[in-house]
């Protein structure tokens, strides 16, 4: 069996019966089957299963370790910065009670 992608809306030999497929969709198909749909189909060559990472070549994937290390240490440090020169509201609250 050979996979072929749908260039065309038509209904594929699927088991014992038939089954609507819309164009861009992928199929299994024997060859005789392949042959009564000839202009409904074109044969597809390294189909990439859903789910699995791309294999790219020369391309630098975005969720690399190295840049998810940098996300995460620049978070942290953001979350480290503090404003010491400002009273949080706790403290406001208490320097007015004394002041009454």
């Amino acid at each position: 069996m050979r996979q072929y992608k749908v260039v065309a809306q038509c209904y594929v030999p699927v088991g014992p019966g038939y089954r609507y497929k819309m164009p861009g969709q992928i199929v299994s198909l024997d060859d005789e089957d392949a042959a009564e749909l000839e202009g409904y189909i074109t044969p597809v060559e390294g189909v990439q299963l859903l789910n699995t990472p791309a294999k790219t070549k020369g391309v630098q994937q975005l969720n690399t370790p190295a840049k998810a290390k940098k996300d995460k240490s620049a978070a942290k440090e953001a979350e480290e910065v503090s404003d010491a020169g400002e009273p949080d509201a706790a403290a406001q609250r208490d320097s007015a009670e004394g002041v009454a």
